[in-house]
């Protein structure tokens, strides 16, 4: 009995299982650094085989393109491994493969793209020492470099800033791709259970390739081992030679009487202080500017320098530091935008703080409500890109007066930055005209009022007709108790399914469109991970995708994203049929599965037949639709043993209402012990099992 039923059990979840779990993020990056090491040693190789044999020409050609030799052994390596291992070296060493059979794609993101960036970084460096020894009569070559030498860093900075939020998500569980070149070649990385190769073990093939895997591996160890040693040494090396403090620059210093804060150039306070690089010396932007195109040197060391070694900062603020403050104030932008269920379940939304402004509520006056949410919202969001200007005149020298600090954040700071704050002031201003524009003439431009215009043409062409019919007829139709609803309280997406209408409320737009005068289509259908029971079951959810098209052109199509348990009340509240192109399968729940297997096994059990007395049986006390059907009678065992008692009750309740009220008294996280499970009976609370359900017959 108790074998069948986890069997039993196990068949109705197995359409629940995913893929087997992923490795931890500290083996990635070991796996990752490990892959990295490849390269310096192969380099490290080329190096050494040039110095024994300087004056051989074929060492000297292979020296010369030594990166070209390595992209090209790298890349038959990495091909065998991903033939036989389906995984990179890194990866086969600790024990990890790739879940797609995507070589090429893999090459390309593992290969040749740090090969490019090698190749850009060295490009980079060579470009740097050129433009140190430019002169004035290349000002377009000069104006280019200095575009590349700003641009490529920031690039690198921001890709490296994807990387490790694909890395932190990843930890988190958000994702199941470790890094973007994972996700773009299209594999995950899984631990492999057999990490034999795919080839005959009694080939030759198969033993030169394992003997050279195992030469690999025992080297990569070796490399690993030296790693750490060179790194431990190095250290104490880097601790020892920290003291010896470089030389200072000769310069000849003069008598001065420079303030604190004061341009050793203009004798001002610095209005946006800029220092420069290898000297320390603080100037202001535009003195230091216009000094280094005249001159290329700086004018107290005397040292040759150019424009990209010129860093301004607010006041006393460097760059990391705004850096920091830029990022924070995104952060609290994003939580005020889409604030997490916690705190929108706490009050802090825009709905709840500014709720005397929405004098209506939802259920009383639908459309009035939403008009004004989003108006309210378009605004309050447009006008936190202000509170960042606020920020970084917070930081600035107020000394020079309110006038001359606007003066100069917008027209002596960096051309990025000024783009941005220019922005930053033309978002609020536009959003407040474009809202302003949507509550003129009783809301006629608002996008909401658009919408309900459209139907009023459809319906009825009388002109004394107006939005307000529309209105009144949807928020007659929200009033009523049995409107569908999928979405929580909390999120930023609901939909509504009404008598005559559907209705999605997103944040910042309402779609509306009438039930008799639409196509419902099913398009997509994808599970959730939800919690893992054990090791080898897991539970998931299906999401479905409907996509609403009205035969109205005018109206934009939309789409509806639900559980798969809510399909079936979503079809009963529409009017039209949803049409299932694609034959996408809707799983049912884990409920309506184990009441399925629960029929099949009381089928089974042996029937109850009713006394002469007792022939008129009532209706389910559970569903009120169909007549009871089942009686408890203890049959697993003798009347005194075991936990199972003897019910006295009568017939009360269906076969299908038992099966849930059983379902939602077991165990949600181990639904695997369901079947051989006990249950209290919803009347009289007796204790019963599967084995004591009876179909009742006359």
């Amino acid at each position: 009995m108790t074998s069948s039923n986890i069997q039993s059990t196990l068949n109705f979840t197995s359409s629940t299982i995913i893929s087997p779990p992923l490795p931890s993020v500290f083996e990635l990056l070991a796996q990752e650094r490990l892959t990295d090491l490849i390269r310096p040693c192969l380099r490290q190789i080329f190096k050494f085989l040039h110095e024994i044999r300087p004056l051989s020409n074929s060492l000297r050609i292979l020296y010369k393109y030594k990166d070209e030799f390595i992209l090209l052994i790298e890349s038959i390596v990495q091909w065998l491994y991903l033939h036989f291992y389906s995984a990179l070296i890194g990866e086969h060493f600790y024990g990890l493969k790739r879940t797609a059979n995507h070589r090429l794609r893999s090459l390309i993101f593992s290969v040749f793209l740090p090969y490019v960036k090698l190749k850009l970084d060295s490009l980079h460096e060579q470009m740097s020492m050129n433009n140190n020894n430019n002169n004035n009569n290349n000002n377009n070559r000069h104006t280019t470099f200095y575009m590349i030498l700003q641009i490529l860093p920031k690039i690198q900075v921001f890709i490296e800033g994807i990387c490790w939020l694909y890395r932190i998500g990843y930890a988190f569980g958000r994702i199941e791709y470790y890094s973007p070149e994972l996700q773009l070649a299209g594999v995950k990385l899984t631990y492999a259970k057999d990490p034999s190769p795919v080839i005959p073990s009694s080939t030759n093939a198969s033993r030169f390739f394992s003997i050279i895997s195992q030469i690999i591996s025992s080297g990569l160890f070796l490399v690993q081992f030296i790693e750490w040693w060179n790194n431990t040494n190095g250290s104490k090396k880097n601790s020892i030679n920290a003291n010896i403090n470089p030389p200072l620059p000769t310069t000849v210093r003069t008598q001065s009487t420079i303030g604190k804060r004061q341009c050793p150039l203009c004798r001002q306070p610095c209005n946006v202080p800029t220092a420069v690089l290898g000297s320390g010396y603080v100037y202001c932007y535009t003195c230091i500017s216009d000094y280094v195109k005249r001159y290329h040197r700086c004018p107290t060391t005397h040292q040759p320098i150019n424009l990209g070694m010129l860093y301004p900062f607010l006041d006393n603020v460097n760059t990391s530091e705004l850096y920091v403050i830029t990022f924070l104030y995104s952060l609290i932008v994003f939580i005020i935008i889409l604030p997490p269920s916690e705190l929108a379940s706490a009050g802090f939304s825009i709905q709840n703080i500014f709720s005397y402004f929405l004098v209506e509520t939802e259920e009383i006056s639908f459309i009035r409500y939403h008009i004004k949410r989003i108006s309210i919202k378009y605004i309050i969001h447009s006008f936190l890109s202000l509170g960042y200007v606020f920020i970084l005149l917070y930081y600035c020298d107020w000394s020079l007066g309110i006038i001359n600090v606007f003066i100069n954040l917008f027209t002596q700071t960096s051309i990025i930055l000024r783009f941005i704050l220019y922005i930053c002031l033309l978002i609020p201003i536009i959003t407040s005209l474009i809202v302003l524009q949507w509550h003129l003439n009783d809301c006629y431009m608002h996008p909401i009022v658009r919408q309900l215009r459209l139907f009023i043409q459809i319906n009825n062409q009388q002109q004394e007709q107006t939005w307000h019919t529309v209105e009144s007829s949807i928020n007659t139709e929200f009033r009523r108790f049995d409107k569908f609803t999928c979405g929580t309280a909390t999120s930023n997406v609901r939909c509504y399914v009404l008598d005559s209408w559907i209705l999605k409320c997103s944040m910042y737009h309402v779609n509306i469109a009438q039930q008799s005068n639409v196509r419902v289509e099913l398009v997509d259908a994808h599970d959730i991970h939800l919690q893992e029971t054990n090791e080898e079951v897991s539970l998931s959810t299906q999401y479905l995708n409907i996509v609403i098209k009205s035969y109205d052109i005018r109206i934009k199509p939309f789409y509806i994203r639900l559980k798969a348990n809510e399909y079936d009340d979503l079809r009963g509240k529409l009017q039209a049929n949803i049409e299932n192109v694609k034959n996408i399968v809707v799983r049912q729940s884990l409920s309506e599965l184990f009441v399925t297997d629960f029929r099949r096994h009381v089928i089974q059990n042996p029937k109850y037949r009713l006394p002469p007395n007792q022939r008129d049986l009532d209706t389910c006390i559970g569903c009120l639709q169909t007549n009871a059907n089942v009686k408890l009678v203890k049959n697993c065992d003798a009347p005194n043993i075991g936990r199972c008692q003897t019910c006295f009750c009568r017939p009360m309740w269906c076969l299908e209402c038992l099966g849930k009220w059983f379902a939602s008294r077991q165990d949600q996280a181990r639904p695997d012990t369901w079947l051989q499970s006990t249950c209290p009976c919803p009347s009289c609370r007796s204790v019963f099992c599967i084995l004591d359900i009876s179909l009742v017959e006359f």
